[in-house]
């Protein structure tokens, strides 16, 4: 991913911040009439802070008030988490600051590409066999049917490849022990994974292990 894809995809979260309802926030900004404008520097700021985001994302999932570190502190205000870093204060809706961190999260993550071949973790997958699966990526991003989260990757066995449904493997990145050969990649297949991710992630459709953390509060 190239910095104006990346400028791009960020750009995208910048616009889901104009979706939000902001007229509920003005109440507790009385005293920052720049409230968005300090909710978009802090995206600008933080995008690829990727261990950063996590943190705040584990924090506003978990049960303490308060969160400190050399960057940022966040406290909990009811349904609201007010922020403050050296440059910004503001104060946004828990859900909605959690929906831009997993939006930032989502955008920002890259694929690999179709035809490439990864060892899965068996253990993590629980497959029962002696030996780590080897398998072929042949989609990425796949919505099942009926339901509201898309998972990373789904794979066909190397070498032979499926013969039906059941063969099909559909894992996370987490899953992954090795990649061993990377698929090709060109501007239609970033164009293509760009396309997935404005279609899913715009419309509050996310990875599966954030959408069931979404859905469980």
């Amino acid at each position: 991913m190239n910095e104006i894809q990346q400028d791009y995809l960020i750009g995208l979260v910048h616009k889901k911040l104009e979706q939000y309802n902001l007229e509920d926030l003005k109440d507790v900004n009385v005293n920052n009439d720049s409230f968005v404008a300090y909710i978009d520097n802090f995206i600008d700021n933080h995008a690829l802070e990727n261990d950063l985001i996590n943190e705040i994302l584990n924090f506003i999932n978990g049960e303490e008030n308060y969160y400190e570190n050399k960057l940022i502190t966040i406290e909990k205000i009811g349904i609201y988490v007010s922020v403050s870093d050296e440059l910004e204060h503001f104060t946004i809706l828990s859900e909605d600051f959690k929906d831009l961190l997993i939006s930032l999260l989502q955008y920002l993550k890259s694929y690999l590409p179709l035809g490439s071949i990864v060892m899965l973790n068996k253990d993590k997958l629980g497959i029962e066999s002696d030996k780590d699966e080897i398998v072929v990526i042949e989609q990425r991003m796949i919505q099942p049917k009926g339901k509201n989260y898309y998972i990373d990757y789904r794979s066909i066995p190397y070498p032979t490849g499926a013969f039906n449904e059941a063969m099909y493997t559909y894992f996370s990145e987490d899953d992954i022990k090795e990649v061993i050969f990377k698929g090709y990649s060109d501007l239609e297949n970033e164009g293509y994974e760009l396309l997935l991710k404005e279609s899913l992630i715009g419309n509050h459709i996310y990875n599966k292990k954030y959408q069931v953390e979404m859905i469980e509060e």
